[in-house]
């Protein structure tokens, strides 16, 4: 019989699965399409120069205000950042509109 610590446990876990398979899907790869995401305001001009700098070349807008999907590599766009507040994202249906994570 299950009592109510078991089915906690049960939920909890599948909480954890859940959590686990939404950051893994979001993660962005290590080169490839990936969506840079202003966090401090910047507008799509300031996410572009800081993905220009970074050796990457920019796809199109993104879905969200100050995002735009870019091809590069993932560690040279980090460095561009300099302790901004921007988030790097995988490119997928969810995040850009079309299905084209990792191309």
């Amino acid at each position: 019989m299950w009592n109510q610590g078991n089915r906690s446990l049960l939920a909890l876990q599948g909480f954890a699965v859940a959590a686990a398979f939404t950051a893994f899907s979001l993660w962005p790869p290590a080169t490839g399409a990936m969506v840079l995401v202003s966090l401090d305001g910047s507008g799509r001009n300031e996410v572009a120069k800081i993905a220009l700098a970074g050796g990457a070349a920019l796809l199109r807008a993104g879905n969200l205000p100050g995002s735009m999907v870019v091809s590069g590599n993932r560690t040279d766009i980090a460095t561009q950042l300099h302790g901004r507040a921007f988030l790097i994202v995988a490119a997928s249906g969810l995040t850009c509109g079309s299905g084209s994570r990792g191309k």
